[in-house]
């Protein structure tokens, strides 16, 4: 192998080092994704798994990279004008003098032998001018970043923030947090918050120091035994943002009294034929945490919720209620574009199995559109109703007690009220289809549970998203005849992934979907 690449090369420079020494096959994305000397040397093992697809060719020139962090350390050391103290970052922050109106920096972090030499934290943080180019692209163009280009923005301010620390002080990452809604505000949460970006970047270092075995920060930071000395037992963590069972923080005046205040006005509201919905979005705003509060005790039904809060399910609040509770990002392209997208895969993975119940319709959405007759032909929307209705049979075992999972997800019937005062019909909230006298499927559904309608919609989309949204918002479970397929559409369609251990099943069905 040829000499340990300088951290002083270019993007070019560095693409070439890679040909010359059996990596020509990465080079192109190393410059596409713009490292140059600089980045090289700051890429962890997590970044350089999305440069490098190889698990050999990875971790050779991980150690290669480790070498060059160490001979640019040594040569710092050593009194050399190494490239790390000609750092660009050094000329971002103008303010890092220290006259009298410097601004305040904490205690710098202590260096371990095999690290970099760090630079004191400078507050306010100073974000990286360059950013990869998929991320400078979204970046311009003032929109929620799509989860991967996410991945790859944290990725570079995390790269930033180890020229100072690779452990970030819940300070220092709020610091982190004001500078990024600071410069791009179509980033902040829902009321220019940024306890997404906390939380993420939070899991960020965690994820990175998972590992780090040398670093005396992180090592004192851990909860083991380090030197025969026993540290303090691990604290319970308190509920967070995205957490079902979160409790945030009550509006600054806001008590009790205006609660009552402010449930007593939409409830008197509520009972009006043209409520002033601009003033029930504020008050369901302000009442939130009073809600989830009430809502986690666990000791009220959805009669009970939909009589204190009668405006939560509507479809539009149910979504604003989801949001406030999950990530303040709007959810509801995201439930379009996942359920059209995963139609198709659904619906061919069904063709596959026969099943009896639906293989009519299955094949006809499957078919040709030039091969059926004009009103045999299913509409997008359709598709995406046959394609729900066969998740059930796809993901669920039949047995005795359980003839009929699919019923826990959706029925169909001519008269909703009718159908809710069978004794069959589940206490869990499901989607009730509305079909004519011919037996055809009408644009009109409900959200039905515990007995009672909950909430209309008028399209697949808006009755999925509610399904889902109504589970979350109030901390129910999944119906044990029907956890599956529940679970499947909470990781596909709301891309959620918590901590419930997924089944086989839907590992196998999620593997069977991407080939």
């Amino acid at each position: 192998m040829d000499k340990v690449p300088s951290i002083a090369y270019s993007c070019e420079e560095v693409s070439e080092w890679l040909k010359l020494n059996g990596f020509e096959t990465f080079s192109d994305k190393f410059i596409e994704e713009d490292v140059d000397g600089e980045a090289l040397a700051l890429l962890s093992e997590n970044a350089l798994e999305s440069l490098v697809d190889k698990v050999g060719p990875r971790m050779k020139l991980l150690g290669v990279i480790k070498k060059m962090v160490r001979s640019d350390s040594e040569s710092v050391e050593s009194g050399n004008s190494g490239s790390l103290s000609r750092l660009p970052w050094d000329l971002e922050c103008p303010n890092n003098s220290k006259d009298q109106d410097s601004p305040r920096c904490s205690s710098p972090i202590p260096r371990n032998d095999c690290s970099t030499v760090r630079k004191t934290w400078v507050t306010p943080f100073c974000l990286p001018e360059r950013f990869p180019p998929a991320v400078q692209e979204a970046l311009s163009k003032n929109i929620a970043l799509p989860k991967l280009i996410r991945v790859k923005f944290i990725q570079a301010i995390y790269d930033k923030i180890c020229l100072f620390t690779i452990s970030p002080t819940p300070d220092q990452r709020r610091d982190v947090c004001r500078a990024i809604i600071s410069k791009y505000p179509s980033l902040a949460d829902v009321g220019g918050s940024y306890e997404t970006w906390y939380r993420q970047l939070g899991d960020k270092v965690k994820n990175e120091l998972r590992h780090e075995r040398s670093d005396p920060v992180v090592l004192a930071r851990k909860r083991k035994s380090i030197e025969g000395s026993d540290l303090t037992a691990k604290v319970p963590g308190s509920s967070r943002r995205g957490i079902i069972n979160w409790e945030p923080p009550a509006v600054d005046g806001e008590d009790l009294h205006s609660n009552k205040a402010h449930v007593q006005w939409m409830q008197k509201e509520y009972r009006k034929k043209h409520p002033n919905m601009e003033v029930v979005k504020q008050k369901m705003q302000l009442t939130f945490s009073f809600r989830r509060k009430y809502i986690n005790a666990g000791k009220c039904s959805l009669n009970e919720i939909d009589a204190k809060y009668p405006f939560l399910f509507e479809h539009d609040q149910l979504q604003d209620e989801y949001e406030r509770l999950v990530s303040g990002s709007s959810v509801k392209d995201l439930v379009v574009t996942n359920l059209r997208e995963l139609a198709p895969k659904i619906l061919k993975a069904a063709s596959k199995k026969k099943l009896p119940q639906l293989e009519e319709l299955v094949q006809a959405c499957v078919q040709n559109e030039d091969e059926l007759d004009e009103e045999n032909r299913l509409t997008d929307d359709e598709k995406v109703v046959v394609a729900l209705c066969t998740l059930p049979h796809l993901l669920e075992r039949k047995t005795k007690s359980n003839p009929h999972p699919e019923n826990f997800l959706y029925q169909t019937a001519e008269n909703p009220e009718v159908l809710l005062k069978k004794a069959a019909s589940p206490i869990s909230p499901f989607i009730i289809f509305v079909e004519d006298s011919d037996g055809h499927i009408m644009n009109k559904m409900f959200v039905a549970g515990e007995k009672q309608v909950c909430l209309e919609t008028d399209n697949i989309f808006s009755a999925v998203s509610s399904l889902l949204f109504l589970y979350y918002v109030c901390n129910l479970e999944y119906p044990k005849q029907c956890f599956n397929t529940f679970l499947f559409l909470q990781r596909t369609v709301l891309n959620i992934f918590d901590r419930v251990r997924v089944p086989t099943k839907v590992l196998l069905f999620l593997n069977e979907l991407e080939q």
